[in-house]
């Protein structure tokens, strides 16, 4: 069923022109390839997934193994997929130039493998992907074997094996420094919060050093998150700035890593609107609504960072009406791709939506709408935290007593998500901050749930109850 689940993901995700490419693909390599064709139309012309009516369809056919049909047609897809992108991407034409390099010394072809060699290390470097460098530098030094060092001289070899000792220090570089990103964002996950910042703390002094790009964007990510996460949105925007300038600074460079600076630029509207930049946000969010479709590769990235920061849009507004049409809109553009709302971004909907309704103060509407949509946030992550937020400040004001201990109750268990970090990017701090309300704030509420005091009359939710 997973294979099936991905199967059936990945065609629905095809663009019109991937159709197109992997259909004369399978025209190109035989006949034999139309039972995968038949299996393709079928799952690209249904709504929903139905295993059993493939298992009956194709039940008989490819030997009776159906799994088997559909593994080999997920292959031949990324098969067509990967022939399609070969030529847009710098790592896939290091890979295919030093596969013809392999294939000339192979046949003897010495001095044209050195020049397919050279031109992948050249490539490598100027776009900072260096995934196959040393074994680049491997063959260059096969062929010198082989040439018995035609022409080669003890300068030529001091300058390979100089090269080859600046490339280890260089690996070993972004080697570190995607494992700080690793154990970073690992302390992140386990709520290890002391430890993860001694590692940004690390990060900012390498930063001060002569860095290869690819770890200056990783140590740039990390400082930003850090910022952010500590409330200093000043500093957290001008590194997500300066991360989006790296990015941009070459023409071959950005169409490279397009979608991290998609990424850094929506990351830098989220900032901007929670620091009540809103003209500025809605701006930039409007420009890039003009390059999705014009965007073949990252379309649905677009769509769906487009979307969340929109919607964030329109809490700040307070704007109910406006926010239930861009959620239209977006059903609208996911159905036209002949794909599903992803569930993170559903989830996100729900918030703001519920986040809008607390605004505007209809805290019955809210604690009705997030009940109703609970089977779709009962997650055990950060994002139910920030559900659970929002219904009891619902419950608190409406002074409901039985509510506030219903939520109490039932959401125990996901307490451990309520410490600091946890708070700094909900909206619910903001709306605690700009709201003329008599509010129970997060603190508040998460020490009333954590404190046992022997007289029960003080105990959770009454000793909340004192604060009106």
């Amino acid at each position: 069923m997973y294979l099936t689940n991905g199967l059936y993901n990945l065609i629905k995700g095809l663009s019109a022109n991937e159709k197109k490419y992997f259909f004369q693909f399978i025209e190109i390599t035989g006949r034999e390839n139309k039972i995968y064709y038949d299996l393709y139309r079928v799952i690209n012309d249904t709504d929903s997934l139905d295993e059993e009516y493939l298992r009956s369809k194709f039940g008989a056919s490819y030997g009776g193994n159906l799994g088997m049909l559909k593994e080999k047609l997920y292959e031949k897809i990324l098969n067509a997929l990967h022939n399609f992108y070969r030529e847009d991407k710098a790592d896939h034409r290091i890979i295919k130039w030093t596969q013809d390099a392999k294939l000339l010394i192979h046949k003897g072809i010495f001095r044209l493998a050195l020049k397919k060699i050279d031109k992948a290390i050249s490539h490598s470097t100027n776009y900072d992907r260096y995934l196959l460098i040393m074994h680049l530098i491997g063959l260059k030094k096969t062929i010198l074997i082989h040439t018995q060092f035609d022409s080669t001289t003890q300068g030529d070899i001091e300058d390979l094996q100089n090269f080859e000792k600046k490339m280890t220090v260089l690996l070993d570089t972004i080697r570190e420094a995607n494992n700080d990103q690793l154990l970073y964002y690992f302390y992140i996950s386990k709520n290890e919060n002391e430890l993860a910042t001694k590692i940004a703390r690390k990060v900012q002094q390498k930063l001060q050093k002569t860095l290869p790009i690819s770890a200056q964007t990783i140590y740039l990510n990390i400082t930003a998150h850090e910022y952010e996460t500590n409330g200093d949105m000043i500093r957290a925007t001008k590194q997500i700035n300066s991360h989006i300038e790296l990015l941009s600074s070459d023409k071959n460079y950005l169409k490279e890593y397009y979608g991290n600076y998609l990424l850094q630029s929506f990351n830098l509207i989220y900032l901007l609107l929670y620091q009540n930049e809103i003209v500025l946000a809605a701006h930039k969010l409007n420009f890039i609504k003009q390059e999705i479709t014009d965007n073949r590769i990252y379309k649905h990235l677009m769509l769906s960072l487009y979307y969340s920061n929109m919607f964030l849009l329109h809490i700040f507004h307070k704007n109910l009406t406006n926010l239930d049409r861009d959620i239209a809109a977006m059903q609208l553009d996911y159905k036209k791709l002949k794909r599903e709302v992803p569930p993170n971004l559903t989830k996100h909907t729900i918030y703001c939506r519920a986040c809008i309704l607390l605004a505007i103060k209809d805290y019955k509407r809210c604690v009705q709408y997030l009940l109703i949509s609970l089977d779709i946030i009962a997650t055990l992550d950060y994002v139910f935290y920030k559900f659970w937020l929002l219904l009891i400040c619902c419950y608190i004001h409406l002074k409901d007593v039985r509510g506030i201990q219903y939520a109490a109750n039932q959401f125990k268990s996901y307490l451990k998500y309520g410490n600091e970090y946890y708070k700094e990017d909900s909206f619910i701090k903001h709306y605690c901050l700009h709201e003329n309300l008599v509010i129970i704030k997060p603190k508040a509420v998460l020490k009333a749930l954590k404190s046992k005091p022997s007289n029960k009359e003080l105990y959770f939710p009454f000793n909340l109850m004192k604060e009106f």
